[in-house]
């Protein structure tokens, strides 16, 4: 508690005294409570959302030091009774945050709880009306509560939903703890409850500060409203922002205090527009400290007196949605970090530049006309959006044809281990759900088509005349298995062959290397340590006539295992076409992706 005397004749010096005698006056008051706070007709309720599920969820890991300052916590939020050991079915996990006195505040980890809770509306006060309040007063004194909310008692039906687990037990608070989501509801309703005669008399409260004086970074005096100093100084070394998320921070705290800027928004704009760092943003940001850095005073509004409105406007008032006004979204809402994050992963794999897609629209009708539009009536073509000089059509980054960039995209993903040179359909699917423009799938297939490595690496498949009968289709995953070798390959860690498996439902396969040549003991030791242990035997295997599984020991084995072997007639591949058309997929991709590097296909 702390009384500000403003009264002329007292020094620095004798005010202190006073203040001093005043506090060793009192000082019983200031005593470490040892007991629950009396019954009062507000308690805390916490109300369940119809068929919520308790959950006991496990402890946190802390660092090893912190241990025992969690038990020494835990021991003296005992000793003082405003907890107790617990046997409910609810368990929030806890941590450690540490303050600004270098001491630590136990937090319970209350989201699961809240997220069942429901919610209540209770009005908070607004900071800036609060402040209209203070004109004509003279003295001002401050009563900071010292660990509010625990002087407000849960109900009793309500204590077990409260409970929280720690490394060494399991707790339940009796009195409001700290991360409920309807805590500030309850304890400003009893705030207001018990100033009620005096509420905007000579009474302010906001939460846990009553009777204003220092007050969520405004300083208050007889001569009016000024802005924190210590905030000032933390705007006056903050470093140049590297990201989005920082200049969203600095922002966000030049935005508390716009009233007390003329012409905030236009000394913001070059920020709150930005997208890349430059000359004009580094003078900006240093004007921005410049003048918070200015003695700021805000006179008190009067009300018993008129007042004069100054403008500065064009005559025209227009009206956004919340999701059209993007420049305040960028300083309050969370999506924009998504777009962000999508904008990254674009970039980190294709070289491609936001000026280089603006660029494209160069001669590009289409485009251009969308873009014109927008720019006149930000209604005109709903499927598309223009924000940053970039134009999207459902979330898709429209790209012109200018300066060769869509071939640039099109290799990118056709090219890469991810594209793998894919077919038509394949490269097309990666493209789409990022890019747009008109000709994009006759474009792939232009590309497609003529790319070199893809020609020089895969065949076309022509199908043989002639019905072929295909195999049953198997019931259960891994009843009916197909095996087959790749051999011939480039030696690779000592390998050369690849043993291929496939699960003939599933299509679920195994690329197991060899070094030939191989048994057909080997293959089976092969066949237990890498398929038996996972799937188990099958009830049948599908291979063609390899000496490997037309041997007596191959039969032999599998016969005394209860597995048929079923193998294909003699020159007749398209028995296991499947397994076939999977080998010649697997050398297609690896054809091409080792293209240059041939010896390191076993990687």
């Amino acid at each position: 508690m702390a009384i500000l005397c403003s009264q002329q004749g007292y020094g620095p010096s004798e005010k202190n005294l006073r203040l001093l005698e005043l506090l060793h006056h009192f000082s019983d008051i200031f005593q470490e409570p040892r007991t629950l706070p009396p019954e009062r007709i507000i308690e805390h309720h916490i109300e369940l959302i119809h068929d919520s599920i308790p959950r006991k969820q496990h402890p946190y890991r802390y660092a090893y030091g912190q241990k025992t300052k969690i038990e020494r916590i835990v021991r003296e939020m005992l000793e003082s009774g405003i907890i107790r050991t617990s046997q409910s079915s609810f368990a929030s996990p806890m941590l450690l945050v540490k303050k600004k006195d270098g001491g630590w505040r136990l937090c319970v980890d209350y989201r699961y709880l809240n997220k069942l809770t429901v919610k209540h509306n209770f009005p908070i006060p607004v900071i800036d009306e609060l402040l209209d309040e203070l004109h004509g007063a003279k003295y001002f004194s401050k009563i900071d509560l010292r660990l509010g909310y625990f002087q407000i008692r849960m109900k009793k039906d309500d204590v077990s939903k409260t409970s929280f687990i720690t490394h060494s037990g399991h707790y339940e608070f009796l009195v409001m703890p700290f991360g409920l989501c309807n805590a500030p509801s309850t304890f400003q309703a009893l705030m207001n409850q018990v100033f009620e005669p005096y509420l905007q008399k000579f009474v302010l409260v906001f939460f846990d500060d009553i009777l204003i004086y220092n007050y969520l970074g405004h300083v208050i005096s007889e001569g009016g409203v000024a802005t924190d100093s210590e905030k000032i100084k933390c705007m006056k070394n903050w470093p140049v922002p590297t990201s989005v998320k920082a200049l969203r921070g600095f922002l966000g705290l030049t935005r508390y205090y716009r009233k007390f800027i003329k012409g905030y928004g236009t000394i913001s704009k070059p920020l709150t527009s930005l997208l890349n760092w430059n000359l004009e943003a580094e003078k900006t940001f240093n004007h921005f400290k410049e003048v918070m850095t200015r003695a700021l005073v805000l006179a008190l509004p009067n009300f018993s007196k008129p007042f004069i409105v100054e403008t500065d406007a064009c005559g025209k008032l227009q009206y956004k949605k919340g999701s059209e006004n993007r420049a305040t979204d960028a300083l309050s809402r969370v999506e924009h970090n998504r777009g962000e994050s999508q904008t990254n992963a674009i970039t980190t794999q294709i070289p491609l530049w936001l000026q280089d897609v603006q660029d494209s629209y160069e001669g590009n009708t289409l485009f251009q006309t969308v873009v014109q539009a927008k720019t006149l009536y930000n209604m005109a073509f709903p499927d598309y959006s223009y924000e940053a000089g970039i134009l999207r059509r459902k979330g898709r980054m429209c790209v012109g044809s200018h300066g060769g960039i869509r071939e640039k995209i099109i290799k990118s993903m056709h090219d890469s281990t991810l594209g793998g040179h894919s077919g038509i359909n394949g490269t097309y699917k990666l493209v789409k759900p990022l890019f747009y423009w008109p000709t994009l799938k006759g474009d792939v297939n232009t590309w497609v088509k003529e790319c070199e490595v893809r020609q020089r690496s895969k065949h076309e498949n022509i199908p043989y005349p002639g019905l072929l009968q295909p195999l049953t289709i198997p019931d259960q995953a891994w009843s009916c298995i197909s095996m087959d070798f790749i051999e011939g390959l480039p030696p690779s860690e000592g390998k050369d062959s690849i043993l291929v498996i496939v699960d003939k439902l599933t299509k679920y396969s195994h690329f197991l290397p060899l070094k030939h040549p191989y048994t057909a003991s080997s293959i089976a030791k092969t066949f237990f340590d890498n398929i038996y242990k996972l799937h188990g035997l099958p009830v049948s295997i599908v291979t063609d006539r390899d000496r490997v599984f037309t041997s007596r020991f191959w039969k032999e084995l599998f016969s005394m295992a209860g597995v048929s072997l079923d193998m294909s007639s003699a020159y007749h591949a398209q028995t296991d076409g499947q397994t076939k058309r999977l080998n010649q997929c697997l050398e297609n991709y690896l054809r091409c992706i080792c293209l240059q590097k041939p010896k390191m296909w076993a990687q």
